[in-house]
């Protein structure tokens, strides 16, 4: 059974509502519920916000507590799951942000962040240091983002 498939079902039997709000891994973590019959019961939806702007624009997080706090950072991790847990009003939230590739603001590839939210315990962050190419490393990092809310979960 795959990571997202124990999620999905630990949701359904306690009637949980799951929302993402990811950056670097473009919606692979969304559709690694979406792509499991049955999940629209329990997956509310997502956000991409691959740049700052749309961080500001759609999940409201103040641009002066990104650039404060750069935006590869356990603190946007754990804003990105909190906005996107009081946007939805789901019960729980994955966020992601990092490098894929390259460098970018002094930030090596691999370097990633997961926020996880939740209603009943404080979000958490938890850096990720990846590596691999720019498509290895989003696919690690969403594996990494689906067992962190498994274990938060079970």
């Amino acid at each position: 059974m795959q990571i997202s498939e124990k999620i999905i079902k630990i949701a359904l039997k306690n009637n949980y509502k799951i929302a993402v709000a990811e950056s670097f891994t473009g919606g692979l973590i969304a559709n690694s519920f979406v792509s499991i019959s049955g999940s629209s019961d329990v997956f509310f939806g997502g956000i991409i916000t691959n740049c700052n702007q749309a961080k500001t624009k759609l999940l409201d997080i103040p641009e002066k507590k990104i650039v404060g706090n750069k935006v590869y950072s356990k603190n946007t991790a754990v804003l990105m799951a909190e906005s996107i847990l009081k946007k939805t009003k789901a019960n729980l939230a994955i966020s992601s942000t990092g490098v894929a590739s390259g460098i970018s603001e002094g930030v090596q590839a691999g370097t990633c962040f997961i926020g996880i939210a939740g209603l009943g315990f404080k979000a958490e962050a938890y850096a990720l240091n990846l590596s691999g190419s720019r498509n290895e490393i989003r696919k690690k990092a969403t594996e990494e983002a689906l067992k962190l809310l498994l274990n938060k979960i079970s």
